[in-house]
């Protein structure tokens, strides 16, 4: 149960940077309607943070293999959930853009998510047998 609700919470978070962040950066833009490019590497910059955080926590706790297919969620939903948002953009949703948009831009974020998590989460992997960690000691 902890680790679906650390799930749950490295979701959320995820889903605020792909898609809050943006948003929030492009109101803020001088002028409306022009491109952004400073709030997408924004945004592509804090989802490689927060990935290779989490990566870092969770395999920590869990271990690397284990903290890898944890990430393997938010990789997958993030990738969905972007080929998704542009094939929807227009009024309908544009079946041939999304399944154009999955292999490129889909599978562009799914590996900026999951590459600095599964490197976090080695590095922890890694250090854990060179100290003792809090939760260890509690058992």
């Amino acid at each position: 149960m902890r680790t679906f609700l650390h799930l749950l919470g490295w979701l959320l978070l995820v889903a605020v940077i792909v898609v809050g962040l943006p948003w929030l950066l492009a109101r803020l833009a001088p002028t409306p309607g022009d491109a952004n490019i400073g709030a997408g590497l924004a945004a592509f910059a804090l989802l490689v943070v927060v990935s290779a955080l989490g990566g870092f926590v969770e395999g920590s706790r869990l271990g690397l293999a284990a903290a890898v297919a944890l990430w393997t969620v938010p990789a997958v939903l993030v990738a969905v959930a972007t080929a998704y948002r542009l094939a929807s953009e227009g009024h309908t949703f544009d079946t041939s853009l999304f399944l154009t948009e999955l292999p490129g831009t889909g599978l562009f974020l799914a590996v900026l998510t999951l590459v600095p998590a599964t490197v976090g989460a080695a590095v922890a992997w890694g250090l854990r047998g060179t100290q003792d960690w809090p939760h260890e000691r509690d058992a």
